[in-house]
């Protein structure tokens, strides 16, 4: 990403943090102050007023990769949420020039976009999960495929399609191009492996009525809070038009090696199926979809390396990945996973 991408990492969240003060003034909230909560392909700021409003600033530095009217659809489906339901989402926050207002930062060739939401309370479940969190998470994810199902998609709406090409085609937002050099010839053959394995499966799959549609398609411990009473999931920047039994993957996978792993899945479909209908062929399909998402991550990793974080510890991601999936392909089952990227 132009210069910025050979910056070291604290000179790189200075200069986000200066242009995240910046943008507040579009939406006149100048005395507010900053503090970076997350950067890893975006950055995220919790946003503090002298008054003690809470909002969340997103400066999207994977604006490339994603068109400006993705992100405004974006937008325009957490809007709906809102209106349509009581699932606690972020909720977007007009500026003096739209919901989406545009940042220089210093490096970077072109203004990146800014997207600012009301802060939601709740905390992170951590490294886990208990079994009712679980059951909760479960059921939240029901109810957002429930509004999926019945929201009229207007037609200029555009969000990613996660079909089998939208994950791993050369069309695919997540397509590394020549940062594909950053995977030893091996690792690149298992992933071609592993992709063209499930080919057959995904195309199928999308043939079937009611199988596809909007997802929030990251639904991971990191994107979930929770209160006393209820839960929230944030982070809607990587949602489109996917399969509904790949957004139950992100979650499964990240919880595999909890010694309760077989009590927090049955629990997490459990309070899915409360909601929404799974077979048992549908549940038959999931370990598949654990593997798509494990291989669509190292696809993210190579498309990420402007973060030197991610740069630095990509050879080892790649590495522990790769065995995985290859042992995904002699088994057909993935029994271990990857790190929490």
């Amino acid at each position: 990403m132009d210069v910025f991408a050979n910056l070291s990492y604290e000179e790189q969240v200075f200069r986000l943090t200066r242009a995240a003060q910046s943008a507040l003034i579009s939406y006149s909230l100048p005395l507010a102050t900053v503090k970076l909560v997350l950067y890893v392909h975006n950055a995220m700021f919790k946003v503090i007023t002298p008054t003690g409003e809470q909002y969340a600033l997103r400066l999207q530095l994977s604006q490339r990769s994603k068109p400006i009217n993705q992100t405004r659809s974006e937008l325009r489906w957490l809007s709906a949420i809102h209106r349509d339901t009581t699932l606690r989402v972020p909720e977007p926050v007009l500026s003096d020039q739209g919901y989406i207002t545009f940042q220089p930062v210093e490096g970077v060739q072109e203004p990146v976009s800014v997207v600012l939401f009301r802060w939601l309370e709740g905390a992170s479940p951590g490294h886990t999960l208990t079994v009712n969190q679980a059951a909760q998470a479960g059921q939240f994810m029901g109810q957002l495929h429930a509004h999926s199902r019945q929201y009229a998609v207007p037609g200029d709406f555009d969000r990613p399609y996660f079909d089998w090409e939208g994950l791993f085609g050369e069309s695919s937002i997540y397509f590394p191009g020549e940062n594909r050099a950053i995977f030893t010839s091996e690792q690149a053959l298992i992933f071609d492996w592993v992709a063209e394995s499930m080919a057959t499966t995904l195309t199928a799959l999308a043939e079937r009525p009611g199988s596809f549609g909007l997802i929030h398609a990251d639904f991971i411990l990191k994107n979930i809070l929770f209160t006393s009473t209820e839960v929230a999931a944030i982070d809607f920047d990587d949602s489109g038009f996917g399969f509904y039994l790949y957004d139950l993957a992100p979650l499964l996978l990240q919880l595999l090696d909890q010694p309760n792993y077989v009590d927090l899945r049955a629990a997490w479909l459990d309070g899915y199926r409360a909601v929404q209908p799974l077979s048992s062929e549908d549940e038959g399909l999931i370990e598949t979809m654990i593997a798509a998402r494990l291989l669509r991550s190292c696809y993210w990793i190579a498309c990420n390396l402007h973060n030197p974080n991610i740069r630095s510890q990509a050879p080892a991601m790649l590495e522990y990945r790769a065995a995985t999936l290859r042992d995904y392909l002699n088994t057909g089952r993935v029994s271990r996973r990857g790190d929490q990227f």
